[in-house]
């Protein structure tokens, strides 16, 4: 019987991104619950082990403990043993169907694309590292790297199974939802923000402000002087921060926001100690927008659902065919 205490993992999911959690990770004292079974699924089992360091690099913070109650059990913790049973499903089936294996090549791009991320600017010593502790070997470790290919493959493939959305489905989806999609009034705000160097030098930021507004009224890109000269969190992206409502804005500066025109910019605005350049890219009305309006939007959403329901239904398939145990504690997941 496989014991699948070193994780069998998507790549978003969870053995390996343990190990990704920065080059020094924090060291912590195994339980003596760790080989405990949690779920059996045919010839493989997952142990407390394996959720626990699933768990563990997740952004939730789970811990499972060995006094985990039903009561206490998080959903969390159910949804990662889920995908742990669905993805060992996923490989079993992969290797059963004697589907063409992934080359040395593609596992080694794998490596090379993911493991610097995973592990840290020194990622050679720290993967050496962890191999020691999870006592892996190299080979052991590929092979994990490559069943996480499969499992991506595979979704993706089925994923890919699902019908087109018709246009009739999208204007349906609109005309039942038709308040989902009321909006308030907003602009789409690009800004420069400037700031004295140093202590508060009113001259210095006057100088620098008529500098930019000539630059400005000579015809420059507002997008390149602000990825220039803005000191904004959004500069990299010239400016940009998207739609916005007039709630969202400071009243100084949503009064030049939303008297301005699209496509001009404001004079300047003093505002918190800063002064600010606004440029309006568009404008929207409050409303309920038309269906030409958010057709994409809609059409995203109802594909996403569209192939969400077809590999529920594959992996419903692969269940339906297996054995599959599972601890008391986690009665409720299929």
């Amino acid at each position: 019987m496989l014991v699948l205490n070193r994780g069998l993992f998507s790549v978003a999911g969870c053995a390996l991104a343990v190990a990704a959690g920065g080059a020094e990770p924090a060291e912590q004292p195994r339980a003596d619950s760790d080989a405990e079974v949690l779920a059996e699924v045919n010839d493989a089992v997952i142990t407390v082990g394996v959720l626990a360091r699933c768990l563990a690099a997740m952004p939730q913070g789970c811990v499972l403990g060995p006094d985990s109650t039903q009561a206490r059990l998080p959903q969390v913790a159910k949804d990662a043993l889920q995908t742990l049973i669905d993805d060992a499903l996923i490989v079993q089936a992969f290797r059963s169907r004697n589907r063409t294996p992934f080359t040395s090549r593609e596992v080694d791009e794998e490596i090379q694309r993911h493991v610097p991320q995973w592990y840290g600017d020194d990622h050679e010593a720290n993967l050496l590292r962890f191999l020691a502790e999870e006592d892996l070997t190299e080979p052991e470790f590929r092979t994990l790297i490559e069943e996480s290919l499969i499992v991506r493959r595979l979704r993706g493939e089925h994923r890919l199974q699902a019908k087109p959305v018709t246009e009739e489905q999208i204007a349906r989806h609109y005309e039942e939802n038709r308040e989902s999609f009321r909006r308030n009034e907003g602009v789409h705000l690009r800004l420069i923000r400037l700031t004295a160097d140093g202590a508060r030098d009113d001259a210095a930021l006057a100088r620098t402000t008529s500098a930019v507004m000539a630059r400005l009224r000579a015809g420059e890109d507002f997008a390149a002087i602000a990825s220039e000269v803005s000191l904004d969190s959004r500069r990299g992206s010239g400016g940009d921060w998207g739609w916005v409502e007039r709630g969202d804005l400071r009243e100084e500066l949503a009064t030049a926001a939303f008297t301005c025109l699209p496509g001009e910019f404001t004079g300047p605005v003093a505002c918190g100690g800063h002064v600010f350049v606004l440029k309006i890219e568009a404008h929207r009305i409050a409303g309920i927008p038309p269906l030409a309006e958010v057709r994409d939007q809609i059409a995203a959403l109802l594909t996403g659902r569209s192939a969400a329901e077809a590999e529920r239904r594959w992996l419903q398939e692969l269940r339906a065919g297996a054995r599959i145990w599972i601890a008391p504690e986690f009665a409720g997941i299929r």
